[in-house]
C-alpha cells in the first residue's frame, strides 16, 4: 500500500520518479534501478533518475529506439518483461545490456515495460544478481501491475505538462496579439499628430 500510495501522492515527474523507485524497493527489494521514459519526439529512451546507479550524477543515459537490439529497446516495443538470462546463454547481449548490468553493479538486469493504452511511456531496468532476477520473473504478475501504475502516473503528468504549455502558448498568443494591436495604435496616433 505504501509502494502506491507514493505514487498517488507525487505532484511532478521528479516525484513520480522517485516514488516508482521507491516502490520497486519496498514491493521486490531492488535498489539498483534505473528509470527510462519514452522520448516519442525524439524517440529515445532517456534517463531521468540514477538512483541506486553508478552514472555519475546529472550525467543524461539515452538508448535509441529506431534498429536497436538492447534489452530495453526490445522489452518497450514487444511490450514484454525480458531479462538478461535467457539472451546471455545464446550470448546475445548487446554492448548497452552489458553497460547497464555494469551501472546498475549486478549479474543481470531485468526490464519492465511502462505501457498505459497502448501507448509506451517507460521502463525500469533493474539490476540484479541472477537468483534476484529469476525470482522476479516469477512475481511478473504482481511487476507488471506495478507498472501499470507508474505509467499511468508518469502519462498524467505528461498530460499536465503538455496542457500546461498549451496554456503558456496561448497566453504568449494573446500578449502578442495584444502588442501587435498597441503597436498599430501608437503607429496610428503618431501619423495623425504629424
Amino acid at each position: 500500500q505504501a509502494a502506491l500510495q507514493g505514487l498517488t501522492e507525487a505532484i511532478d515527474r521528479d516525484a513520480i520518479h522517485r516514488a516508482a523507485r521507491q516502490g520497486l524497493e519496498i514491493l521486490f527489494g531492488t535498489p539498483a534501478v534505473m528509470l527510462f521514459t519514452h522520448d516519442r519526439d525524439r524517440e529515445l529512451l532517456v534517463l531521468r533518475d540514477t538512483g541506486g546507479t553508478r552514472l555519475p550524477p546529472g550525467q543524461e543515459l539515452t538508448i535509441p529506439m529506431g534498429r536497436n537490439e538492447s534489452l530495453p529497446v526490445q522489452a518497450l516495443t514487444r511490450k514484454a518483461i525480458l531479462a538478461t538470462l535467457e539472451r546471455r546463454d545464446r550470448g546475445a547481449l548487446t554492448i548497452m545490456d552489458e553497460m547497464l548490468i555494469h551501472l546498475l553493479g549486478g549479474e543481470e538486469i531485468l526490464c519492465l515495460p511502462l505501457v498505459t493504452q497502448k501507448e509506451r511511456v517507460g521502463l525500469f531496468v533493474i539490476g540484479a544478481e541472477r537468483a534476484t532476477i529469476q525470482s522476479l520473473q516469477g512475481e511478473s504478475r504482481l511487476l507488471t501491475l506495478y507498472g501499470d501504475q507508474v505509467a499511468v502516473a508518469l502519462r498524467l503528468d505528461q498530460m499536465r505538462r503538455a496542457q500546461s504549455r498549451l496554456y503558456q502558448a496561448g497566453r504568449l498568443a494573446a500578449s502578442s496579439a495584444l502588442a501587435r494591436k498597441v503597436a498599430a495604435e501608437v503607429q496610428h496616433n503618431a501619423e495623425h499628430e504629424a
